[in-house]
């Protein structure tokens, strides 16, 4: 109850500028938090996700710097105890439903895509000579209406076609699409 009533005052905190949302309360005593629960010890997991255009976590890591500010102040204050389970209960959960790029109306792209087929693509962290790149791959495709991306082409449209086509990082993924 203390760590949702910590995540619960952390969510009105952050909740105003980001996107806060909650995991399932799945128990998995093999996982470390969880394992600490199943000890007494009160925890908060923070999954730090992206945002976007900001694929080196910049903006993430000084959301994640004002969390653990927000929560230390809290604790050391003694005002966690002024948040609610319920309020942590108002929390949304969290659901995959974004991917790095939409590519819609595929089908304009390859002939091999039926009309109005949609390409999800993520990128994939790689190491490479001691950095991170960031390589494109389709994660899914087809119907995916349930789906947002942090980019979104329709390629109905030629300004997006064009976009897409002038896009360095998706040239080698647009040369795979045509094997």
């Amino acid at each position: 109850e203390q760590a949702a009533r910590l995540a619960a005052l952390l969510a009105s905190t952050l909740g105003k500028t980001i996107g806060v949302g909650r995991y399932d309360d799945s128990f998995n005593l093999n996982c470390v938090g969880d394992y600490f629960q199943a000890r007494g010890v009160p925890t908060l997991l923070f999954e730090a996700g992206h945002f976007p255009g900001d694929y080196e976590r910049e903006t993430t890591r000084q959301y994640v710097f004002k969390a653990l500010n927000a929560a230390l102040q809290a604790i050391h204050a003694g005002s966690i105890e002024e948040h609610t389970l319920a309020q942590y209960l108002e929390i949304p959960e969290n659901r995959k439903c974004y991917v790095d790029i939409l590519i819609r109306n595929a089908h304009r792209l390859d002939q091999k895509y039926p009309e109005g087929h949609t390409l999800g693509i993520q990128y994939e962290e790689q190491l490479k000579g001691g950095r991170i790149h960031f390589e494109p791959q389709i994660a899914q495709e087809g119907d995916l209406a349930q789906l947002h991306g942090h980019i979104d082409w329709d390629l109905s449209n030629p300004e997006d076609l064009k976009k897409l086509r002038g896009s360095t990082p998706l040239q080698s993924l647009l040369k795979s699409l045509h094997r």
